[in-house]
């Protein structure tokens, strides 16, 4: 697929291609990327047409623009090879992780940056962004906030939910005006995305290694929820009873039970002491009221910390799967002394069934944290891995994977990260993004 035009019917790929554009074009202005986001890695700079066009004239009597909503200012318009791009000021900081979801005639998504050792940050660093499909420009929506995954448009609810990494832990915005009417806190943020099932909405926190979770012992951290549309807390499962471990994984549903993918348990210190089980490094069924009905924790006893420095324990990746008769599962890095990372076929019951695994190396993590397979109407996962090659350096790979766990290798891209969701179009394409490429 090479053009792109915004009436497309590919919503999910639309998003893809335009949070492309937008990552290389902020990637252009200076800005690299050392963690996998979800659309496309922004690692690289690869050049742009020097064709740049001036933004679209609004046509207002035709678009629903919220009052008090300007265009960003020093947006730049262009295209490159039949795709439409928007180019803003970017730093080295920048970090855009999560893919656009629709909203009315608005593809919204929000800015991130590192935190962490980066000290030039962009003038967007807190913006939550609109593209507005009838007018062709881009907007702030809202300055204060930033995160990490995807928002949640649910009509039932009439809202839009936000999960933030600064400035609360939950945002609900109105479809329709686009305006915030709501703000929680459960005293933590959270980095990945949340699911709604019978009217609550469903999320985690994260339970990183700083004094804000760990000195003292914050329970709301690594810890899960159910607010309903006023921002209430209806439910909620906390070190208090028991579960500790940040869920990094965005929650999905099959309509009767929720499912979970969590990452590091910490408790004080991380001192990769695992000898008590919180649920962390693991695949956690609930039902509505967030009762634990089961887990998978494959490998070593809940997390496996592995003989090298910088982020090394297993977690799950990206969403536990759903697909109608089971669960696909996959997970960063090694959970055990075999040092492979692995693919896994679950049974609803979190069961396994088959795994694929996939050679690992100690400066590559096999997938990103937000990376999932995508399924088909058959039933077949598509899967993105970074492996490395025979010089032990990466090569990407987009395998399709049978609910047998029988592969094959569809595109490969030698010295490349692939540390993305591939994504399905129409049921006949896949996009399949590296590190500067699609």
């Amino acid at each position: 697929m090479t053009n792109l035009e915004f009436s497309t019917t590919v919503k999910r790929a639309f998003s893809i291609l335009a949070l492309l554009a937008f990552i290389l074009t902020a990637c252009r202005g200076g800005g690299t990327s050392a963690s996998p986001p979800t659309a496309a890695p922004a690692n690289s700079s690869p050049s742009l047409p020097a064709e740049q066009t001036a933004a679209p004239s609004p046509n207002r009597s035709d678009t629903a623009v919220p009052a008090g909503v300007s265009p960003i200012p020093d947006a730049a318009y262009g295209e490159a090879n039949g795709v439409r791009y928007v180019q803003i000021p970017a730093t080295e900081c920048a970090n855009l992780t999560a893919t656009p979801i629709l909203v009315n005639d608005w593809l919204v998504y929000p800015m991130h940056e590192h935190s962490m050792g980066c000290d030039n940050h962009g003038p967007y660093q807190y913006t939550l962004f609109g593209y507005n499909l009838q007018d062709g420009q881009l907007y702030a929506l809202y300055t204060g906030s930033n995160g990490e995954a995807p928002l949640l448009y649910s009509p039932e609810q009439n809202t839009v939910y936000w999960n933030v990494v600064f400035g609360g832990t939950t945002l609900l915005f109105d479809p329709q005006t686009l305006e915030m009417r709501q703000k929680m806190s459960v005293g933590m943020t959270s980095d990945s995305g949340g699911a709604v099932l019978d009217g609550l909405y469903y999320f985690g926190s994260i339970n990183a290694p700083g004094s804000t979770c760990q000195e003292p012992i914050n329970p709301n951290c690594g810890a899960l929820f159910a607010i309903d549309s006023g921002g209430n807390i209806a439910h909620q499962l906390t070190t208090d009873d028991g579960f500790r471990a940040w869920i990094g994984t965005s929650v999905t549903t099959d309509g009767d039970y929720l499912y979970f993918g969590s990452a590091a348990q910490t408790i004080g210190e991380k001192s990769g002491d695992e000898t008590a089980y919180l649920y962390g490094c693991s695949v956690i069924k609930t039902d509505r009221e967030l009762n634990v009905l089961a887990s998978f924790d494959p490998g070593d006893l809940a997390c496996y910390k592995q003989p090298f420095q910088g982020a090394n324990m297993d977690s799950v990746s990206g969403e536990v799967v759903p697909d109608g008769t089971g669960l696909w599962v996959q997970y960063v890095r090694p959970n055990d002394v075999d040092m492979k990372s692995v693919l896994y076929r679950l049974d609803l019951n979190l069961q396994e069934q088959c795994r694929v695994e996939f050679d690992f190396e100690p400066q590559t993590q096999s997938v990103g944290f937000y990376t999932a397979p995508t399924v088909d109407r058959d039933g077949n996962a598509y899967v993105a891995a970074a492996v490395p090659d025979a010089q032990n350096t990466r090569r990407g790979q987009l395998l399709r994977v049978t609910p047998e766990c029988q592969t094959t290798l569809l595109a490969e891209a030698p010295g490349s990260f692939a540390h993305a969701s591939p994504t399905l179009a129409d049921d006949q394409y896949v996009l399949f993004a590296t590190d500067g490429k699609l």
